[in-house]
């Protein structure tokens, strides 16, 4: 019993990681998008 509470304390820490990892990269293409859209404003303005 107490291997397994383990074992589940691993993969929901595992998960937790993959999770804010994925939220992260979502974050930096969001931001790398808002930039290029915001970039290429600036050119057709030009």
């Amino acid at each position: 019993m107490r291997r397994n509470s383990k074992q589940v304390k691993k993969t929901k820490l595992i998960c937790g990681t993959i999770i804010t990892v994925l939220f992260i990269v979502m974050i930096v293409l969001v931001m790398v998008f808002l930039n290029h859209s915001s970039i290429e404003t600036i050119k057709s303005l030009y």
